[in-house]
């Protein structure tokens, strides 16, 4: 199945980060390409492939019956969860969109996270949003992964109820919190390769901003500057670490 589904690095990540289950359900379907791939493969029973809009619905509905998993594999026209009954899916996906709408579709079914037993989530923006609402709402990150796929990067993490909110460990002793959020407990701890190069480029791209900016006087610019340095230093703290 891997040879005839079209699924890029991004979307194999996500599919390895689902645990085997009953019931998966991908919210932002789109093409339904990762529901198929997990049915065939033996991973998940059966899934729900949703989406806010009716027309990747439409190819979804079209790929499913190209492979002969109609029964396996259902569409459901859903805006985030709302969709999605409580309880009927073990895990969930959610990917392929900014970090403050996913955290605002999660608190929005959250009722259907709780009743789940997996979420997997691959955020585009803002992914340190999403690291600590899931803190907060005492779900404990498992499992994460990076991949680099035509020049971007992308993350995912699997969380599951951890019933509390404790943070402890040598990361988290050693490296600033707001840091270990921004880039992930878990990609530290293993010294990923990918998480390392991202760091890198990242490094000399704002050290470039701020050699441009430098000599400019005005209050934004200097507010800015500030922001720079203050992301600059984080970013050689956890070069830092993954070096030792």
């Amino acid at each position: 199945m891997d040879g005839k589904l079209p699924m890029s690095k991004r979307l194999l990540m996500n599919a390895a980060l689902v645990p085997k289950c009953s019931v998966f359900a991908d919210i932002g379907c789109d093409h339904a390409y990762t529901c198929l791939y997990l049915v065939s493969d033996g991973t998940v029973g059966h899934a729900l492939a949703m989406d806010v809009k009716g027309g990747p619905l439409l190819r979804a509905e079209e790929n499913i019956k190209r492979h002969g998993l109609k029964g396996r594999v259902k569409t459901r026209l859903s805006d985030g969860l709302a969709g999605l009954k409580a309880g009927e899916a073990d895990c969930i996906l959610i990917s392929g969109m900014g970090g403050p709408l996913m955290v605002d579709i999660l608190k929005k079914g959250w009722e259907k996270v709780l009743a789940s037993k997996w979420i997997v989530l691959q955020p585009q923006s803002e992914i340190g949003q999403v690291r600590e609402f899931l803190h907060k709402m005492g779900w404990l990150i498992t499992a994460e992964d990076m991949c680099e796929e035509d020049g971007k990067f992308y993350t995912a993490m699997r969380a599951e109820s951890a019933g509390g909110t404790e943070l402890a460990g040598d990361i988290w002793d050693t490296l600033p919190r707001e840091a270990v959020f921004c880039y992930g407990a878990r990609l530290i701890e293993e010294k990923h390769p990918v998480l390392k190069e991202y760091l890198r480029r990242e490094l000399i791209k704002k050290q470039e901003v701020v050699r441009q900016l430098d000599g400019q006087g005005s209050e934004r610019t200097k507010e800015r500057m500030c922001e720079l340095h203050k992301e600059c230093r984080r970013i050689r703290e956890v070069l830092s670490f993954l070096s030792r």
